[in-house]
């Protein structure tokens, strides 16, 4: 079988998922608006007026928000991509795929690339934002927001490659979302449930429950890049059998 063309199969990637990938960077932007409108309040608005009503615990809070809610939306811009998986199942796209020459380790390379592509405008946009953030209230980007960072990226590529393998594997985006949201949703109530103390290391303005989350996250980072790099292998392996899979 020919390889075909790479260029183009990583064209219809961005082509299928354009719709989901312009929804997350315009809900990026939003949430930039929202974040600029709250500091422009803090500066002249009714934030600064009130501001001596506010006692520094929701301060601190409100602060965290306008800084973090903006990045989250950036990391989560990393797994658009993912939408064109279960899209693939609602089109032609798998009866024209066995008549193409388009090798499966070619169209999940391709899967990936787009994902890889995604990742780094993705950064851009989280840096952007900090550093803008950083210019408009004088703070520094310190440390810990890159070891939380790094962290968050490593596992969203974790969350990517089961969305893609589970897509390919269920077909159907009802079964889809439901593989994803029980273990999802589950894992979280185990935890909360295990560990009820890890709600006060997770709220903003408790600076011990801060500093363990950042110390828990520091003790990860030097797995990191281990963690995206073999997702990212594992995810291409797993994808790639299951599309020979469906060849038989």
């Amino acid at each position: 079988m020919k390889k075909g063309t790479f260029k183009g199969l990583l064209f219809r990637e961005f082509y299928v998922a354009r719709k989901t990938i312009v929804s997350y960077f315009l809900i990026y932007i939003f949430f930039i608006i929202l974040a600029l409108l709250a500091l422009l309040s803090y500066k002249c608005g009714n934030l600064h007026r009130y501001a001596h009503l506010i006692n520094e615990e929701t301060t601190k809070m409100i602060d965290f928000f306008i800084k973090i809610i903006p990045v989250t939306m950036a990391i989560g811009f990393t797994s658009s991509g993912t939408d064109s998986t279960p899209n693939d199942e609602k089109t032609p796209w798998q009866r024209f795929r066995t008549a193409c020459p388009v090798t499966p380790f070619r169209l999940a390379l391709a899967k990936y690339a787009c994902t890889l592509i995604l990742f780094l405008f993705s950064l851009g946009l989280t840096f952007g934002w900090l550093g803008l953030h950083s210019l408009l209230t004088g703070s520094t980007l310190t440390r810990d927001n890159i070891v939380i960072i790094a962290i968050t990226y490593s596992f969203i590529m974790v969350l990517i490659a089961y969305v893609q393998n589970i897509s390919i594997w269920l077909r159907t985006m009802e079964r889809v979302i439901l593989a994803i949201m029980i273990p999802m949703y589950g894992g979280l109530f185990f935890v909360f449930i295990k560990f009820p103390q890890i709600i006060d290391i997770l709220y903003p303005s408790n600076p011990a429950g801060m500093n363990k989350l950042v110390e828990g996250c520091t003790k990860l980072l030097p797995f990191a890049p281990l963690i995206f790099a073999g997702s990212l292998l594992v995810g291409i392996l797993c994808t790639t059998m299951l599309y020979k899979r469906r060849e038989k």
